[in-house]
């Protein structure tokens, strides 16, 4: 739930804080698959909009509560960012569907236990795992298509390629072509998460015990075993780990308030997407494990936390 300081900061300004913050990595999106994830943005985030209008008015609520504090609008963008740039425009709107009905469910803003977004994303992977999985070629308009691989499809083809038993050593040319792309979007979404750093919307403990629960374990293996397992850098770099770090863990209504269950929510984020990049079915595995650490928050802050809860 939001908590009292928040409440006392208007919800709308940390909700366009999050939007600015994210224009960065959609300038750097819209440059590597063109116009489609501008599309994707628009689409989600109406559908969003609309529908949290439409249930909100049948609840009793107050119609103009939603126009400004900006949390429907946030969770479509956050929501379309994750998806492909090809996505099917059906499978929008039916993602934000998911989204706020998961959010209005729970009672609305500051009630609901899962992040939004996240509950859409796993919704539409399990459902239609195709055409989620199915990632257009990026190229920079100045590199002729040398650059063509998006993030996640890197991710993709580490797994693949490891288990039919090749090594990191002949796995290398075919990573080394994504390398462009994965560091540009990564410096975007970081620069996107120093500017909420900088203007307080988030708290650094969380986007750094995510870094530090994904950067140990593959740096221990990756020291252990280089040819069957990724560099940390290589992890940090790609899929949605700079993403979800300061834009996804750190939402205030699902993340713990205390600071040491901040510290233990983050690794285990961090722990979690390192395992099932590294042992499960899907190549990224952060929203699995952003939902699966929702489940423990109330846990967390119970046991680990302080007495006393701490601004988000």
């Amino acid at each position: 739930m939001i908590s009292a300081p928040m409440t006392r900061r208007r919800v709308d300004h940390l909700m366009l804080d999050v939007l600015l913050a994210l224009l960065p990595g959609i300038a750097v999106t819209v440059l590597l698959f063109g116009w489609l994830p501008l599309r994707n943005l628009i689409l989600a985030a109406s559908a969003a909009l609309l529908l949290e209008t439409l249930l909100l008015r049948a609840r009793g609520k107050r119609q103009a509560r939603i126009q400004g504090d900006g949390s429907a609008l946030l969770s479509g963008a956050l929501l379309a960012l994750c998806l492909p740039a090809s996505v099917p425009w059906p499978l929008l709107l039916l993602g934000a569907a998911i989204a706020i009905g998961c959010k209005q469910l729970y009672g609305g803003l500051g009630q609901n236990p899962f992040n939004p977004a996240m509950v859409a994303f796993v919704c539409l992977l399990v459902l239609f795992p195709a055409a989620i999985n199915h990632w257009p070629v990026a190229a920079w308009p100045w590199s002729s298509g040398i650059d063509a691989v998006s993030s996640a499809t890197a991710l993709e083809l580490l797994r693949t390629q490891l288990n039919l038993n090749h090594t990191l050593s002949e796995i290398a040319p075919a990573l080394s072509s994504t390398s462009g792309t994965r560091t540009a979007l990564a410096c975007a979404w970081l620069a996107g998460g120093l500017y909420l750093l900088w203007r307080g919307t988030i708290r650094w403990q969380i986007p750094l015990a995510v870094i530090a629960g994904l950067s140990v374990p593959a740096t221990l293996f990756w020291l252990f075993d280089t040819e069957h397992h990724a560099s940390p850098l290589f992890h940090l770099l790609g899929g949605a780990t700079l993403f979800g770090a300061f834009f996804i863990a750190t939402d205030p209504v699902t993340a713990p308030l205390t600071v040491r269950a901040r510290w233990l929510y983050g690794c285990g984020i961090g722990l979690l997407c390192w395992l099932i990049r590294s042992n499960g079915h899907y190549p990224d595995g952060f929203a699995f494990a952003v939902l699966s650490l929702n489940l423990c928050v109330p846990l967390l802050d119970r046991h680990f936390g302080h007495h006393g809860r701490s601004q988000p």
